[in-house]
């Protein structure tokens, strides 16, 4: 979803009509100031693949605990890295972080455009009931923010597995 938010701002660039040059400065200066958060549904395939890949940021005890205690991670990836900034038991606790973290850039006024964007990897109704979302939904409303929820990429989700959720958003890193 951190590709999809510069290319809906890149949408709204040319509906307003903003030259060429000045959408290659916007793209260039927004897409060094993503932020991007994914967090699985099932950390399997997030273990399996990386492991092949040499990424060890999910060991093999972390695997098996993790498993065995619903706990899973939150990824945070900017400018190019990713890296494991918490965990949370359950899927409902991972989304109501991530979308902690959102709120706070929100309240702050941190946002560099008024636009967040999602994916999912599974049927949208399971994230559009989530209270965590119906409050997004809402502070997003009452401050004239842009909130898509799309569908996670085919790519993405053998990477991360089906059910995954990530968030996007444009400000100076937190």
């Amino acid at each position: 979803c951190g590709l999809s938010i510069i290319v809906e701002n890149l949408i709204h660039n040319i509906n307003i009509g903003m030259t060429p040059e000045i959408m290659i400065q916007d793209i260039n200066e927004l897409s060094k100031n993503t932020q991007s958060f994914l967090f699985p549904k099932s950390i399997q395939e997030i273990y399996k693949n990386g492991s092949t890949k040499g990424d060890r940021s999910i060991n093999l005890k972390d695997y098996l605990l993790g498993s065995a205690l619903d706990i899973k991670p939150i990824i945070f990836g900017y400018r190019g890295n990713t890296e494991l900034i918490a965990k949370a038991k359950g899927f409902e606790n991972g989304l109501k972080q991530i979308i902690e973290i959102v709120k706070k850039q929100i309240n702050n006024n941190r946002l560099l455009i008024n636009h967040i964007s999602t994916s999912y990897g599974g049927d949208f109704d399971e994230i559009r009931n989530e209270p965590a979302w119906v409050k997004l939904e809402d502070m997003a409303k009452s401050k004239s923010i842009v909130l898509t929820l799309n569908k996670m990429s085919p790519t993405l989700m053998v990477n991360v597995g089906i059910g995954a959720f990530g968030l996007s958003f444009i400000s100076e890193k937190i």
